[in-house]
C-alpha cells in the first residue's frame, strides 16, 4: 500500500488485470494501517487514479467512533494489546478519501460495514457491538 506504483507496476497485475475495462478495487482492512493521513490519501488516490471509468472502489476502515469512552482510555493507557498498530480513522476522515477523489458513494454510502447490505429479515447487531 505505501507503494501503490509497485502495485500498479507488478508484472502479476499488469498480466492479470485489464485496465482497458472497469475494476474493482478492494481496500478491506488494510488503509488503517498507513498511520500519517497524507500517506494513505497519496496510496489510495493513486490507486483510484490508476481505475477506468466505471470502476468501483471498496474501503473498509477501523475507527473508534462507535467505542465506548471506557474503552477508547484502555487504547491510550496501551492496556489494549496490538492498540498501536493502526490509525482508526473518524467517519468524516474516511469520507474524505472518496470526496477528494470525485468519487461517487453507492447507496447506502459510507456506513458500519454490518450495515452494509444486510440480507433480507436480518437485523444488523447494534453499532456499539461491531466494533468491540
Amino acid at each position: 500500500m505505501c507503494r501503490p506504483e509497485h502495485i500498479l507496476g507488478h508484472p502479476g497485475f499488469t498480466g492479470t488485470i485489464d485496465m482497458s475495462r472497469p475494476v474493482a478495487v478492494m481496500l478491506v482492512a488494510v488503509v488503517h494501517f498507513l498511520h500519517e493521513d497524507d500517506e494513505a490519501h497519496a496510496a489510495v488516490g493513486a490507486l483510484i487514479r490508476a481505475m477506468p471509468p466505471g470502476s468501483f472502489l471498496t474501503l473498509s476502515h477501523a475507527t473508534a467512533d462507535l467505542l465506548p469512552p471506557s474503552t477508547l482510555a484502555k487504547f491510550g493507557s496501551g492496556q489494549v494489546k496490538g492498540s498501536g498498530s493502526f490509525a482508526g480513522r473518524s467517519h468524516a476522515q474516511v469520507r474524505h478519501f472518496f470526496d477528494d477523489n470525485g468519487l461517487t458513494l453507492v447507496e447506502p454510502g459510507l456506513t458500519i460495514v454490518s450495515d452494509w447490505r444486510p440480507d433480507p429479515g436480518d437485523t444488523p447487531p447494534p453499532a456499539e457491538h461491531v466494533s468491540v
